[in-house]
């Protein structure tokens, strides 16, 4: 015996409205975790200090090596970013030029 119609629209609204309520789970899941990571990688965890430029390899994290400053000055740190390494050279030989690929524009008319 063939079911009515009406029972076909039934179990469609339901299969949908549990696709909404899955679809909305997730989603908010996935928001949760953005903000969680988002929040967790914007502060320092505690116990994984970056190591300060200038630190000798080996020293402990956090350690600054310092010249010795005449007496009477005290060394300030500079808050700006420190400066690129020194130790790249220059190529052997330049980059090898290639001809660009011709572009091709497909669609329209």
């Amino acid at each position: 015996m063939p079911q009515p119609a009406d029972h076909a629209a039934h179990r469609r609204d339901q299969r949908l409205a549990r696709t909404r309520r899955v679809s909305l789970w997730v989603a908010g899941g996935a928001a949760a975790a953005s903000l969680g990571l988002g929040t967790a990688f914007a502060h320092d965890l505690p116990g994984h200090h970056a190591s300060a430029a200038g630190a000798q390899p080996g020293a402990p994290a956090g350690s600054v090596s310092q010249s010795p400053q005449p007496q009477g000055r005290q060394a300030s740190p500079a808050p700006g970013p420190s400066p690129a390494p020194a130790h790249l050279s220059q190529p052997r030989q330049p980059p090898a030029t290639t001809p660009a690929p011709a572009q091709t524009v497909s669609g329209g008319t």
